[in-house]
């Protein structure tokens, strides 16, 4: 990896100076360690020798010979005594008695050899014999005092060296960590006021890559859901604002239209004659029938863009789904012949209510269109996606036509004050909207018998995504 944090360069130098540290320590105690112990045994060596010669011999005495061991040796904290065999002590450096029970020694075999025993005394002390060339036999008993050793004062001072160093190594660490940290919490914070303050574009600045670096990507993809979340609860409530001024208007003309109506029933039915009130009160029904209308159109758009709609899926069968309606339609208007031709087992995953709406638009859709046939279309197409076309046998659509279709339009056609079957646009509208929620799209156009030829009719085109998760309902 090309870059390292901060953190990470500290905890790297932290464990190397440690492992320094304790490597070089270890390597200094052991080398100082086996030096001390060649000298002690070099001493007891030449005490075997001396003892063997001058000293038995008292051709050199008892403190030339301690000045010559102490040259030798290189430390006078050594203890010595001259035993026989049977522990008789012959001649000691410590008026102390034998530090040990003769009896339980087993006195070495080989001549001026060093042989440590068994510790008997604690960790501070160790006791080591030596077998003498002298006549009569005897042995040396030696005893060393680690404690006040210069073993031990050299164990101590790299002890304290190590623990500086390593004190040192750890200060440095922690040093550039805590600036480090210290950091990187101000971003934070500075982060989280200007997220709180509203400003929800704020993120954190991505320099490095490490643990604290992948946290800060994590929070800012959870940023950018929430960004996007409260996006779209603001432009869902953004058009939900612009449709209701939008068609507030259109709302106070059929009250207004029914209003009228009704009081003129109310007021002059006596003068009125019958053709008279048959219109009236064909008006005021045609009004109810566009305000009716025109209510469940808003209340669907808001279902739409509402962010429950992408929370209320399941498994739909969208051929049953389609066959109902078309067996509905089939006996409810027999002024026009439907046909369906659908591909076995065509489902999705989706909104079953607004899918039902889909489908419903889209028939009525057809319905305005043809002149007695209408053909359902359902099938799978490559990929997740399903088609659901419906063409008619009517005269086609004009340009003008497509091009608005799916925009709301500013007046209701047919013009007519008051056209029952007048409209806004709202129908393609909520078509356009639920096909886009479930990852699709819609197109409105003509085909042809010939080409070249005049349309043979109008041709309605939806697709959808058989899948939940590549569509809108993933949060896409």
């Amino acid at each position: 990896m090309a870059h390292f944090t901060r953190a990470r360069f500290n905890l790297r130098i932290l464990a190397a100076g440690i492992a320094f540290v304790l490597l070089s320590s270890g390597v200094l105690l052991f080398t100082i360690n086996s030096v001390f112990t060649q000298l002690r045994e070099r001493g007891a060596v030449f005490f075997a020798r001396t003892m063997g010669g001058e000293l038995a011999a008292h051709k050199l005495g008892l403190n030339e010979w301690l000045y010559r061991l102490r040259n030798e040796v290189g430390s006078t904290h050594m203890d010595w005594w001259i035993v026989d065999p049977s522990g008789g002590v012959v001649v000691s450096t410590a008026p102390a008695p034998l530090p040990i029970d003769w009896s339980r020694v087993r006195p070495p075999e080989r001549l001026n050899s060093y042989e440590r025993l068994p510790r008997s005394l604690g960790w501070r002390y160790e006791l080591a014999a030596v077998r003498l060339a002298t006549e009569p036999q005897k042995f040396a008993l030696i005893r060393v005092d680690l404690y006040n050793s210069m073993v031990l004062n050299v164990f101590l001072w790299v002890a304290g060296f190590g623990f500086w160093t390593l004190f040192g190594v750890v200060a440095v660490a922690a040093y550039f960590t805590y600036t480090y940290t210290r950091s990187r919490s101000v971003e934070a914070i500075s982060v989280l006021g200007r997220l709180q303050s509203g400003e929800l574009s704020a993120r954190f600045r991505i320099t490095r890559i490490d643990e604290v670096g992948r946290l800060m990507i994590i929070f800012n993809r959870m940023a950018d859901e929430i960004q996007g979340l409260v996006g779209r609860l603001r432009e869902a409530q953004r058009r939900r604002t612009q449709l209701l001024q939008e068609v507030s208007h259109d709302l106070r003309t059929p009250l207004t239209s029914s209003r009228v109506a009704l009081e003129t029933l109310d007021t002059q039915y006596e003068k009125l004659g019958e053709s008279d009130r048959r219109r009236f009160t064909a008006m005021a029904h045609g009004e109810i029938r566009f305000l009716q209308q025109l209510i469940e159109d808003i209340f669907t758009l808001a279902e739409v863009e509402e962010p429950r709609a992408r929370e209320s899926i399941e498994s739909v069968d969208l051929r049953s789904l389609v066959s109902a309606e078309v067996e509905r339609r089939r006996s409810a208007d027999p002024r026009f012949t439907w046909r369906l031709e659908a591909d076995p087992e065509v489902g999705l995953v989706g909104n079953p209510r607004l899918l039902e709406r889909l489908v419903r638009n889209a028939c009525d859709n057809a319905a305005t269109h043809a002149k007695r046939a209408i053909e359902v279309r359902l099938r799978r197409v490559e990929g997740a996606q399903v088609e659901l076309t419906f063409s008619d046998d009517g005269d086609g659509v004009s340009p003008e036509e497509v091009l608005g279709f799916g925009q709301r339009r500013v007046e209701r056609l047919p013009s007519g004050a008051f056209a029952s079957g007048a409209s806004l646009g709202l129908g393609s509208v909520i078509m356009r909207s639920i096909a886009e929620l479930h990852g699709g799209g819609i197109t409105l156009g003509n085909w042809y018998a010939s080409e070249g030829g005049r349309p043979a009719g109008a041709l309605l085109k939806i697709d959808l995504l058989r899948a939940a998760p590549g569509n809108a309902f993933s949060g896409a």
